[in-house]
């Protein structure tokens, strides 16, 4: 009928019963804060937009201990994954989390298995105003040269896009 689905948040009791009939792992979903809730909606809009198999918050194990974390793992053909990031507002005073970001991307993508396994291609979905992106873009491509300076090689590709471009062209 036209008519979008409609959204539930669950409850405890939701929480409780979901349990009891087999999703054990159900739990209630602890923030309210809307720049939050709106980067988990992109991740499920972006994903279902992507593919009928997509993984959520997908994560990649570094060396050490660590990981990455992309906010969307598409399965392309033959087994590799096309990451997808959702990015809302970068402010200048946070620039290290997108160095951070970029430099173990460089890990993850500068490791022979990982041609194998993983599309070079990296994603990022913007949700942001039309007013809003240049700035961001801004501070993001500045993050990407402290974190691969020029003489440094970048062992893959980052594309971007608006929420709104992707929702109607993936």
């Amino acid at each position: 009928n036209g008519r979008p689905e409609k959204i539930y948040r669950v409850t405890p009791s939701g929480v409780a019963w979901l349990q009891v009939n087999g999703f054990e792992k159900a739990a209630v979903l602890a923030m309210s804060d809307p720049i939050d809730l709106a980067h988990r909606y992109c991740q499920m809009l972006v994903g279902v937009q992507s593919s009928a198999k997509v993984e959520v918050e997908k994560i990649i194990p570094l060396s050490d201990g660590r990981n990455i974390r992309f906010d969307v793992g598409v399965p392309l053909s033959k087994g590799i994954l096309q990451f997808i990031e959702i990015e809302q507002r970068l402010d200048r005073n946070n620039i290290t989390r997108a160095i951070e970001k970029f430099r173990a991307l460089g890990e993850l993508f500068n490791a022979e298995a990982s041609k194998k396994l993983f599309s070079s291609e990296i994603l990022f979905v913007f949700n942001l105003s039309a007013a809003s992106l240049p700035r961001t873009l801004n501070i993001w491509r500045d993050a990407l040269a402290f974190a691969f300076p020029w003489d440094a090689p970048l062992p893959f590709t980052p594309r971007y896009t608006t929420i709104d471009a992707f929702v109607y062209d993936p």
